[in-house]
């Protein structure tokens, strides 16, 4: 029987395998033997009376602490990406975390990350809990570091605990100076200039006015890099080890949008989708880091091809994102895009665009992808004293060595710059006019004609043999009923207004419509703030919108009008304000 004063834990895992259950069976048991209430899923049998999905909450609820073992299958399916059908246990446990750190009070020490050695490692564990202290675990004794660092911190026992509380020794006063002649403020003392320095103090002696100046010295400094298609961008964790080096933060999980095919670059809806993508992480990274983008805390971003196309656009889509400095390099924006706007209203701080006279890509994609241009070959055409180009003798790939970053991008991410505040509210910047991919088209058609051809030649081989129609079957032919048509879908997120943090168990129904079988379309936002509509009754006009109303308890309810068929639309809650004279 476990002590009721002992610590209690639950341990959260995934079944990878045999072993790595039996792994964390011999963790729990260890823990166990040293006065650990161990809660795990192996010592139940048979199955709860309760079921496992409200076994799990309420262990959750009711330990002290939550040890998440965390391996690559662990995270895929926390994260919700897992193949369907698979890990519903450790999706719902997921969820489960997800809804405590988002509600409850502060949880940096009741989750707690651990990764048993060898096979885990930091990039595995989940996105909510990766500013939690983590353990790496080799053996399960107390020679092992990780391990005697996890059961410190589960039995509140510090490696050096603080000695007793003394008293207060009281000091004499010190005289008091006698005042020099001069001008004196209202208050008697002396006179200071605005940058704070005190008349007749050298310029060497006064403090540095900080106020309004971003400097290297900033509390946080992030960097988000940005890769292009067809690649998973290997060079990212060489810029995130060199930032760390120079104290820049750089999260390469959240900032990787996955390998982007060519298909995908050339359809438009694709591109547009990573508008949305980046807002998003933009807003995620904001909000977990705490940044003060009023207060010189904007990240900065180095963005490569289509990243850099991602930025763009998304800049001028969304005018309260805001960065610092940017690094673009084998850019494919258009040469006359308004850098020096974005600059002027305060968006961006500062540009540095590298471009390489052999980059035969960024020549050429305008042909074929509307709103591109050749600017990572021959720079852009605007000019502001913050925006500097370079030009160098690279192809598309070759600005990503160590040495090429640490003696160009490292400096300029260091440099000093007085901020330029953020404009008010002003007309939005229009994108660039840019002339229409011709040279798609040009395939397109000759892929046309060629199909076409080929679909002649294999008719004229086969001839002409038609094979003759009973009458009943072709009565049967015109009897049998249509296709259904396909169903309609509708997917979107919902954060708050205010805060923009995801919104879970938000209730939403679309109004004066119906699913294919005759329902009522609802639908309830996941731990992400993500909904979805599946089964929707195909409209009879393609572009009729719907009546979407989304409430939750506490917020105003919000109505809106998308299109069937949105796979992105956003919805923002506003906090309910009680009436005047209520409280």
């Amino acid at each position: 029987m476990a002590d009721s004063k002992s610590p209690s834990a639950f341990i959260s895992y995934s079944h990878d395998s045999d072993d790595h259950a039996g792994r964390v069976l011999e963790l729990a048991d260890a823990l166990r033997g040293r006065g650990i209430n161990v809660i795990l899923d192996q010592y139940v049998h048979p199955a709860p009376e309760e079921g496992w999905p409200l076994w799990m909450d309420r262990n959750i609820d009711e330990t002290q602490y939550v040890l998440m073992v965390c391996t690559e299958t662990y995270r895929r399916r926390v994260m919700g990406r897992e193949e369907p059908g698979k890990g519903h246990g450790v999706r719902w446990e997921g969820s489960l975390i997800y809804n405590r750190i988002y509600n409850d009070k502060p949880s940096g020490s009741r989750f707690i990350p651990i990764l048993l050695l060898p096979g885990s490692e930091p990039a595995h564990i989940p996105n909510p809990v990766q500013g939690h202290a983590y353990y790496r675990i080799t053996t399960f004794d107390l020679t092992d570091p990780g391990f005697e660092a996890l059961y410190r911190h589960l039995t509140s026992q510090a490696p050096t605990p603080p000695p007793d509380l003394g008293t207060i020794t009281t000091l004499p006063p010190r005289p008091r100076p006698r005042p020099s002649p001069g001008p004196q403020s209202p208050s008697g003392g002396a006179t200071t200039n605005v940058g704070g320095n005190p008349e007749g103090m050298s310029r060497d002696a006064a403090p540095t006015p900080t106020v309004g100046i971003i400097t290297a010295s900033s509390p946080m400094r992030v960097i988000c890099p940005l890769h292009g298609i067809r690649t998973l961008a290997a060079w990212q964790k060489g810029l995130s080890d060199l930032a760390a080096s120079h104290g820049w933060v750089c999260r390469l999980d959240r900032w990787s949008y996955g390998r982007f095919s060519l298909l995908a670059f050339f359809t438009p809806w694709s591109r547009e989708a990573k508008l949305g993508w980046l807002r998003r992480q933009y807003d995620a990274e904001t909000h977990d880091r705490r940044l003060l983008i009023e207060k010189g805390q904007a990240p900065s971003v180095v963005a490569h091809s289509f990243g850099t196309y991602i930025l763009g656009y998304t800049l001028l889509r969304f005018d309260f994102i805001r960065f610092n400095k940017v690094i673009l390099c084998g850019s494919i924006l258009p040469r006359d895009f308004p850098w020096d706007e974005l600059i002027a209203r305060g968006q961006v701080q500062a540009v540095r665009n590298e471009f390489g006279v052999r980059d035969p890509w960024v020549k050429w994609v305008r042909w074929f992808v509307r709103g591109t241009g050749p600017s990572g070959a021959v720079g852009f055409t605007c000019q502001h004293p913050r925006l500097e180009q370079e030009e160098f003798d690279f192809d598309h790939g070759d600005y990503f060595g160590l040495d090429h970053m640490e003696d160009r991008w490292v400096p300029f991410l260091d440099r000093p710059w007085p901020e330029i505040p953020r404009a008010e509210a002003g007309p939005r910047i229009p994108r660039p006019k840019t002339a229409l991919p011709w040279g798609l088209y040009a395939v397109m058609l000759a892929l046309a004609l060629l199909a076409g051809a080929v679909a002649a030649d294999v008719a004229s081989c086969r001839g002409t043999r038609t094979t003759a129609e009973s009458p009943a079957s072709a009565t049967a032919a015109k009897s049998a009923p249509p296709a259904p048509a396909p169903a309609a879908v509708l997917e979107g997120y919902v954060t708050d207004a205010e805060t923009r943090v995801p919104l879970a168990d938000v209730k939403l129904t679309i109004q004066d419509w119906d699913t294919r079988d005759g329902g009522s379309p609802t639908a309830t936002t996941d731990a992400a703030g993500r909904f979805r509509f599946g089964d929707l009754r195909p409209p009879d006009d393609p572009t009729r919108q719907v009546r979407l109303i989304a409430t939750k308890p506490g917020y105003d309810t919000s109505t809106t009008d998308p299109p069937l068929g949105a796979t992105d639309h956003p919805i923002k809650l506003k906090t309910l304000t009680p009436p005047e004279g209520r409280p």
